[in-house]
């Protein structure tokens, strides 16, 4: 990553490429100050950022022309970090995780996201001041206060996209991979994934949504009947 951006500390990350091709989707790595992402967890935010993660996720959707050019330039947040947590697990499934040093830093970094959400709601339901954040978060991580602050306490929002989206992502695999059990079912589940976008899971909220309203709206009708 440019220089001005890795000396503030800035994490690997990914950016998307432009939807004219002007612009390649690009994995960002900080070579010049240790962060998240440059230890024991390098693998797997390889993994979660480039592929099988956003980078063949994202760069897939921009493909997707029936779908509305929102949709294809900003993915929901919810929709591509679940992606995220979900190519995290697949790279460990398929075995491509290094050695045991790779998988520990997968778990290091599901204990980050965990963290995450305490200190999120410890700041803003709890009131918790920014040193009860960093002290909790240096206690819950095991890292010590020389690490960089600002990724301790400035990541705390996107956990609440990444943590709900994965038990989804998760159940309906599970249904998928359970028809058949096979390898042919897991491709087919990707496929449908990156052929859809983001819009699928819009759509399955909105019939939950639906739903729910349809079920109050008849239990209403039945009290109002029964008196």
């Amino acid at each position: 990553m440019p220089e001005v951006v890795a000396v503030s500390g800035a994490a690997p990350h990914y950016t998307p490429p432009r939807l004219d091709g002007g612009r390649p989707g690009t994995f960002w790595f900080n070579t010049e100050r240790p962060t998240a992402g440059t230890g024991w967890d390098i693998e797997v935010v390889a993994f979660h950022e480039a592929v099988p993660g956003h980078h063949l996720q994202l760069s897939r959707l921009q493909l997707l022309t029936d779908l509305p050019a929102l949709q294809r330039q900003r993915s929901l947040p919810v929709f591509s970090e679940g992606w995220g947590l979900y190519a995290e697990e697949l790279a460990e499934e398929a075995g491509l995780y290094a050695d045991d040093r790779g998988l520990l830093g997968s778990v290091s970094t599901s204990l980050m996201r965990a963290a995450r959400l305490v200190v999120d709601t410890g700041l803003h339901f709890y009131g918790w001041s920014r040193e009860q954040a960093l002290e909790f978060w240096t206690t819950a991580r095991c890292r010590c206060r020389p690490w960089p602050a600002a990724s301790q306490t400035g990541w705390t929002g996107p956990t609440d996209c990444h943590r709900p989206a994965l038990p989804g992502r998760l159940i309906r695999r599970a249904s998928s991979s359970t028809k058949a059990g096979s390898a042919k079912n897991e491709s087919r589940y990707v496929r449908r994934w990156r052929r859809t976008g983001p819009g699928w899971r819009i759509t399955a909220a909105r019939r939950r949504a639906g739903l729910t309203w349809r079920i109050t709206a008849a239990r209403r009708r039945g009290r109002a009947t029964s008196h």
